[in-house]
């Protein structure tokens, strides 16, 4: 087994940046999500950091239209620390929960368009968490965590 340290939060849609503009009903509907970051999975390239995040529903869940039923998504970020924006750049749903089980859906963005995330969501913190490298943040982090992401 890999190391990963996860870290796992309530949230909003992750999803919501998707350029096909899929429909995710109220936490209410359909329970809270957990969300987990992969900060083994940080890598900072030349102008961006790149980083793996995951949540999974209680139950699962349709995508927009009745399509692409799943438990869980593994979004990757672009963040661009220089304007504290981020883009999806690519994404999986899988039918278990944790990104485990058969890929229902897999896709990438043609091109990256950055988002200035709002405040209080998941986006901001792990845009805030990525570009501070702040070893004391308990921002998408397990309480046991102590490693800064690398």
């Amino acid at each position: 087994m890999f190391y990963r340290s996860l870290a796992k939060i309530a949230v909003v849609a992750l999803f919501a940046a998707l350029p096909i503009t899929p429909a995710f009903a109220d936490d209410d509907e359909y329970g809270i999500p957990v969300v987990a970051v992969d900060w083994t999975s940080l890598h900072r390239g030349d102008a961006r950091l790149d980083v793996w995040v995951t949540r999974s529903f209680p139950e699962p869940i349709m995508l927009g239209h009745d399509t692409y039923l799943h438990q869980s998504q593994k979004v990757q970020y672009a963040i661009e620390c220089a304007d504290r924006t981020y883009s999806l750049v690519q994404w999986v749903l899988t039918d278990a929960a944790e990104g485990k089980g058969n890929t229902v859906w897999a896709d990438r963005a043609m091109s990256l368009d950055y988002l200035r995330p709002v405040k209080g969501t998941l986006e901001a913190a792990v845009v805030h968490a990525a570009c501070e490298g702040n070893g004391a943040s308990t921002v998408a982090r397990t309480p046991n965590q102590t490693k800064s992401p690398e």
